[in-house]
């Protein structure tokens, strides 16, 4: 199951607001939900287990995921979806620090 996401405009580059499309984070997140994710987290290393991540997948475009475990070493992030039929990374592989676009800070959920 494939998950996409749009993003808008950001606001100083720190804060975005995506639109998720797809399943993957279902029921937490749904398709035509919004989130605000932040860049902060990025630069303090804040990022832990249980965070949801908003990253660049080079196959599968833009994707919302739930990091179960990291390798602080490498900069490496682990990551799933909530839905047991989602990509995780046994599929796509770990997440590059550097690929990773913002932390979730808001949800703003369709009606």
């Amino acid at each position: 199951m494939r998950q996409t996401l749009k993003l808008f405009t950001p606001i100083f580059n720190i804060l975005k607001i995506v639109k998720v499309w797809g399943d993957s984070m279902s029921p937490l997140y749904n398709d035509g939900d919004y989130v605000f994710i932040s860049s902060i987290p990025l630069f303090f290393n804040k990022i832990k287990e249980n965070s949801v991540i908003v990253f660049k997948s080079p196959l599968y475009g833009i994707l919302i995921k739930k990091v179960c475990g990291s390798d602080a070493d490498t900069g490496l992030f682990y990551v799933k979806g909530i839905n047991p039929s989602s990509l995780s990374s046994e599929t796509i592989g770990p997440v590059k620090k550097n690929d990773i676009i913002g932390t979730v800070l808001l949800h703003i959920a369709r009606k």
